[in-house]
C-alpha cells in the first residue's frame, strides 16, 4: 500500500519513511504554511513517498533550518523545523517511522543561528547520541553550522514516540515551542493486524504576540482556521469507512500545556488500563497510541474529534471524523 502524505501544503519527497502513515497535526495556532524564500516550494500538493522494505538499518540527513509561515493573510509565524537534506522543512519534521529492532542513524545539520540538537523519546541510545547538555557528559548539542550524528536502537522499543531539540541554552530554549520536533513510529516485532487507515496527531500551542489562533489540519494538506468562531465548520479532517480499522498515534508537543484527545460515538480500549474509554489525556511530552473501528454501533456521520479543555476547543482545537 502506498502512502499519500499532505505536511503543511510544501510539495516535498519524503526519504526511508518505512511503512505508511497519514500525518497529521491539531495546532492551536498554525498549519497552512506559505513559504517566501529563494526555494521552489509549491502549494497544495501531495506527497507520494514509497514503501521501503524493513532493514536493519535506515540513515537519515537532517537538517535544521529557520522557515517563514503564513499562518494567517499577513500574519507570519518564524518557524525552526527539520527537514530531510535539499527538502523543505516542516513542522512537525519527518517521520521515522520503522519496524521494532531497526537501528537508525540521523546525520544532523544545524543550519539556525542557534544551538539545536536531536533527542530521542522511547528508543536506546549511548550517552554519547543523547543530543543533550548536562555538565560531565559529553556535549551532543550541535552548534550553527555544524553537524553531527545520532544513533538509536529500536530492539524492544516498539511504540508512539518524539524526537526534538534538547539545545536549551545560548538561544536555542526557545526550539521546542518554534517547532523543533517530530514523530517516531516504531511498529511491533511479529504479526500484527494492520489497521486500514493511520494517522499521526500533534496537539500542540503557538503564540504570536498576545493572539492565539487554533487549525486543524486534515490529510488533504488544507487547514481551516478559527479565532474564537465556534460556528465555523472544521471540514472533513479524518476520513474513514464504516468498520474499517483506523489508528491514531498521539503527541502532545507542548512543554507546559495540557491535552486530550476525544472522539464523539466511538470508544477504544486503554493502553494504560485496558477498560474501554472515549477520552485520553496527555501531559507535555505525552505520547499515545488508540484504535478504534470507524462507526461502529453508530454508523456513518461526522463525527466531532476535539481537546476537551473548553477553551482549546473554544478556540478551535477541533476537527471531524467523516466515517462513510
Amino acid at each position: 500500500m502506498k502512502m499519500t502524505i499532505s505536511i503543511f501544503k510544501w510539495h516535498t519527497k519524503l526519504k526511508h519513511i518505512a511503512l505508511p502513515t497519514v500525518l497529521v497535526v491539531l495546532t492551536l495556532l498554525l498549519l497552512r504554511n506559505i513559504a517566501k524564500s529563494n526555494e521552489e516550494w509549491e502549494l497544495g500538493l501531495q506527497v507520494k513517498t514509497p514503501e521501503i522494505e524493513s532493514k536493519e538499518e535506515v540513515k537519515f540527513e537532517i537538517e535544521a533550518k529557520q522557515i517563514p509561515l503564513e499562518i494567517r493573510p499577513g500574519i507570519f509565524f518564524d518557524a525552526w523545523a527539520y527537514g530531510l537534506k535539499d527538502q523543505p522543512p516542516t513542522v512537525p519534521g519527518p517521520t521515522i517511522h520503522v519496524k521494532e529492532g531497526t537501528k537508525v542513524k540521523i546525520h544532523f545539520t544545524n543550519k539556525l543561528s542557534v544551538p539545536a540538537s536531536i533527542h530521542p523519546h522511547g528508543v536506546k541510545y549511548t550517552i554519547k547520541h543523547d543530543g543533550a547538555h548536562l555538565a560531565g557528559n559529553p556535549n551532543t548539542i550541535v552548534l550553527p553550522g555544524e553537524s553531527r550524528t545520532y544513533e538509536w536502537d529500536t530492539d524492544g522499543t516498539p511504540g508512539t514516540w518524539v524526537y526534538h531539540t534538547h539545545a536549551f541554552e545560548f538561544g536555542g530554549e526557545k526550539g521546542l515551542e518554534k517547532g523543533l520536533f517530530g514523530p517516531i513510529i516504531v511498529d511491533p516485532k511479529g504479526t500484527q493486524s494492520p489497521p486500514d487507515k493511520e494517522f499521526i496527531v500533534f496537539l500542540t500551542t503557538y503564540k504570536i504576540g498576545d493572539k492565539t489562533f487554533e487549525a486543524f489540519n486534515d490529510k488533504s494538506g488544507e487547514a481551516a482556521f478559527f479565532q474564537g468562531d465556534t460556528t465555523a465548520f472544521p471540514g472533513e479532517v479524518f476520513h474513514a469507512k464504516v468498520g474499517e480499522k483506523v489508528r491514531f498515534h498521539l503527541v502532545n508537543a507542548d512543554s507546559e500545556e495540557m491535552h486530550t484527545f476525544h472522539i464523539h460515538g466511538h470508544r477504544w480500549k486503554n493502553q494504560r488500563g485496558g477498560e474501554l474509554i472515549d477520552n485520553v489525556s496527555l501531559g507535555p511530552f505525552t505520547m499515545y497510541t488508540l484504535d478504534i473501528i470507524a462507526g461502529e454501533d453508530v454508523g456513518q456521520g461526522n463525527w466531532m474529534v476535539h481537546c476537551h479543555f473548553g477553551s482549546h476547543m473554544m478556540m478551535g482545537m477541533f476537527g471531524i471524523l467523516a466515517v462513510r
